[in-house]
């Protein structure tokens, strides 16, 4: 993997080329300047880039968000087919600037500063807010969630491990991290959205899981999560497991 930055008048150029994962996740993050650096705006051309993983998602997401607060623009060109699938499936093709090659990028330039841009919809602002969960969830970043999670957050699980409760509820972000926090130190958690869909106040999201036991083996969950938002941010979320397929690798 390698990364090239350059500059071509009020814009700064970031190529990558390789793979992006969560071992050169962190150089991408790297060669992106912050709004605070510099009010330039930014063009990623993934013109070489063939694969990204959550990880790479997760960079993107959080410098776009940087970008817009700033009034500025990311912008990303030479988005390959099967990337391009993953940006629809996460909502991220919404909001990211995308266009076909650098030269398609600044033939527009002058046009796209010009433009008025409709608002976000409240479908696609909830998306964005159950995205920014879900990769705050997976890299443990786990401060982040008070930024799209109402104090008193509820969340079950059907069928429910806890034959007590059924399910659980939280006072407040900070004590839902602390249950995260166990949950993944004591399961090894990782997991793949496959789709993502918002209608109303609800979001729904079909997931898979892996869990790494302490015995060594390898277990996938396939599972439905069922999110309801207010103003921006969950304030329910139900997970549906299926136990199943899960009992059926223990045996």
């Amino acid at each position: 993997m390698s990364f090239d930055t350059s500059r071509r008048g009020g814009t700064i150029i970031v190529r990558a080329d390789g793979r992006i994962d969560s071992r050169n996740a962190g150089e991408l993050e790297a060669c992106l300047p912050s709004a605070d650096e510099t009010r330039s705006n930014i063009l990623i051309d993934l013109q070489g880039v063939d694969y990204m993983s959550s990880a790479g998602l997760r960079v993107l997401l959080q410098a776009l968000k940087e970008r817009q607060a700033a009034g500025l623009r990311l912008s990303c060109c030479g988005v390959q087919p099967a990337i391009r699938q993953v940006f629809d499936i996460t909502g991220l093709s919404t909001h990211l600037d995308l266009h076909d090659s650098q030269d398609a990028y600044f033939a527009r330039a002058v046009q796209v500063a010009k433009e008025v841009s409709e608002p976000a919809s409240v479908q696609q602002r909830n998306k964005e807010a159950v995205l920014q969960f879900l990769m705050a969830i997976q890299f443990q970043q786990f401060a982040e969630l008070s930024a799209v999670t109402f104090d008193g957050m509820t969340t079950t699980h059907a069928p429910s491990l806890d034959t007590q409760r059924g399910g659980h509820e939280f006072s407040s972000a900070a004590e839902y991290s602390d249950y995260l926090k166990q949950l993944n130190a004591t399961k090894d958690m990782e997991f793949v959205i496959l789709s993502i869909i918002a209608e109303g106040d609800m979001v729904a999201v079909h997931n898979i899981s892996t869990h790494t036991y302490a015995d060594g083996r390898s277990m996938t969950t396939p599972f439905m999560s069922f999110y309801r938002l207010r103003d921006g941010k969950i304030v329910e979320a139900s997970h549906v497991y299926d136990r199943l397929h899960e009992q059926s690798q223990l045996s």
